[in-house]
């Protein structure tokens, strides 16, 4: 063994990872027992994160799970709860392999895209401040600590701060990896190797417990293009439904048509509104027996209702779509009018909805009886609206209120 491990310089000559003199060994390299020593904690590797962090943000303190890139390079990204962990991203290892000069700036340090990851050694995390000493940990889906509900996991040895502990990492501390191993091996022997009834029992309480904390149920989502949803009665209009499953289904139907079992579909409909009405369309996905998803969009088909202060005219269509319109469903409205000298106030509805109580401010009445005026749509749908006009005229500015 050399007496020395050595570095490299950086562009200002200073000579870095001479762990001799950071460690303030003696010229031999050890201590008198002829032991190697460092004052850091952990053995690492360095890593690549998989997206380059190109914001180059700090994320030290967090579980790694391995991340294949492409056919054969394995990069490095934030472990999910599901994951197999590799380590954790730490900043001073006592020793790292993999760390060749490319992967340093100029200032000696490693480079955005790359972090030294701790496989074994006392570590700091980030947790979400529930860990405890004493307990074990698991990451979260943002690789984060939490605790482990069930002592599995990593063993927690010191709170630093709200939002950090220490924690001990080995091999083979990731019980979850463990867990599903002893599930595989029982699983390739089929139960036919001499296992006992207790071991099977084992193996099923095993295997339920992993899917009750593990298993990602199959979801799916339907959108459609144009996004719009409602319509003035009388539109056709095409729309083009796409659906997305998050695993790949056994079975496809969208409005009780079957279509090929696929993650991804879509299906072009032409909808027509010739009335009030609702459309709905439903997605259906089946994955295996017990497990299916639905999702649906509807689309509506309404007519307008019409309010605002104007001055006396032809009470007809034309009139009543020249006041402020928008989508009605009920004749129940309130709003504000500013009611100038020589104008009225007008409120006008679907006539399907019933007769309305009309009031101003906190007081009923004001408003002559309803009036039946036939109201031709944009879209050429013609019916009946009920249409109220105040008593008086030049009221100034209220609140007006239909139930």
């Amino acid at each position: 063994m050399s007496n020395y491990v050595t570095g490299f310089y950086t562009k200002d000559g200073i000579k870095k990872y001479d762990y001799n003199a950071l460690a303030n060994l003696p010229e031999s390299g050890t201590d008198i027992t002829n032991t190697v020593i460092s004052p850091n904690a952990d053995y690492a590797e360095v890593g690549e994160w998989a997206d380059g962090n190109p914001e180059q943000e700090d994320r030290l303190g967090y579980f790694v799970a391995i991340a294949q890139v492409g056919d054969n390079t394995i990069k490095i990204r934030k472990a999910k709860s599901t994951d197999d962990v590799r380590g954790v991203s730490v900043y001073n290892p006592a020793f790292s392999g993999n760390a060749s000069r490319d992967k340093y700036g100029e200032d000696g340090e490693l480079k955005p895209q790359y972090n030294y990851i701790g496989v074994m050694g006392i570590v700091e995390i980030i947790d979400n401040g529930k860990c405890y000493v004493g307990s074990r940990c698991m990451p979260a889906d943002d690789g984060t600590a939490v605790p482990s509900t069930n002592n599995m996991g990593y063993a927690v040895l010191e709170r630093i701060d709200g939002k950090h502990v220490l924690i001990a990492v080995e091999p083979g501390a990731d019980m979850i990896q463990r867990v599903k191993t002893d599930i595989d091996n029982i699983q390739n022997t089929g139960g036919g190797s001499g296992l006992t009834v207790e071991q099977l029992a084992m193996f099923k309480l095993l295997s339920d417990w992993y899917d009750e904390q593990h298993y990602s149920k199959m979801t799916g989502t339907l959108s459609m293009s144009p996004s719009t949803t409602t319509y003035e009665i009388g539109t056709t209009v095409d729309v083009t439904f796409s659906w997305t499953f998050s695993k790949l289904p056994i079975e496809v139907q969208f409005n009780s048509v079957s279509y090929s079992a696929a993650q991804l579909g879509s299906a072009k409909v032409t909808v027509e509104g010739s009335s009030p009405s609702t459309k709905t369309y439903t997605l259906y996905g089946k994955y295996k027996e017990g497990e299916t998803v639905t999702a649906s969009r509807s689309l509506y088909f309404q007519n307008k209702r019409y309010y605002g202060a104007a001055e006396p005219t032809t009470t007809n269509s034309d009139f009543i779509k020249s006041l402020t319109g928008e989508f009605a469903t009920s004749k129940e409205k309130s709003f504000l009018a500013t009611c100038d000298k020589g104008k009225y106030i007008w409120y006008a509805y679907p006539k399907r909805f019933g007769t309305a109580r009309m009031g101003m401010g906190s007081f009923q009445g004001g408003f002559e009886s309803p009036r039946t005026v036939s109201v031709t749509n944009s879209k050429g749908y013609t019916e009946d609206y009920y249409v109220y006009r105040s008593t008086e005229s030049g009221i100034g500015t209220l609140e007006i209120w239909s139930k």
